[in-house]
């Protein structure tokens, strides 16, 4: 009776030693945790387009605010040729600059300031799952159909929209209202 008792207790033992052992250990807390699973995680961003998008919206944000400018300096409209070529000036000097390597780390610094060791190592393996991989391989082609769709309902209010905005401006600044503009 006392080896039964002695094999099955030690079967127990055996068995909840497996199960201690394969489980993960949790990650510890700590910056230096955090900035090792922030930069992880920004490798794979980088690989799947995140900062090739990043610098395209950019450098079209940057064609759209100085598109004045460069008429004024042509002195004539500029083309959709013109406007092309200031873009990707744009986006070649923005990529001179912010290197993979720098976007990566100033990503992953403030990853690593938002979020605990033990989150960035399980976006990461969600990343590196299939719904992960999916998402990241769609991700610019949903920034494009939310932006349109949000616009197409934000089309709907915009007389609204501009009405409000302008009565805000014009309880803000009097000049507004009394210039008639």
């Amino acid at each position: 009776m006392c080896k039964k008792v002695l094999s099955a207790f030690s079967v127990l033992f055996a068995a909840a030693l497996f199960v201690a052992c394969s489980q993960p250990v949790p990650i510890a807390d700590t910056p230096e945790a955090r900035l090792e699973q922030a930069r992880a995680l920004t490798a794979i961003e980088v690989e799947a387009g995140a900062l090739d998008g990043m610098l395209d919206e950019g450098a079209a944000l940057a064609r759209e605010a100085t598109a004045d400018m460069l008429m004024l300096e042509l002195e004539r409209e500029p083309s959709e040729e013109d406007l092309a070529t200031l873009e990707a000036v744009m986006r070649a000097g923005m990529a001179e600059f912010l290197t993979a390597e720098l976007w990566q780390e100033t990503v992953a610094a403030v990853y690593a300031e938002n979020f605990t060791a033990a989150e960035l190592q399980a976006t990461r393996e969600f990343y590196l799952s299939p719904a992960g991989q999916k998402i990241l391989s769609l991700q610019r082609s949903l920034d494009d159909q939310i932006g349109d769709a949000v616009e197409s309902v934000l089309d709907v209010y915009s007389d609204e929209f501009a009405d409000r905005i302008d009565a805000a401006l014009a309880e803000r600044f009097p000049e507004f209202a009394e210039g008639g503009s």
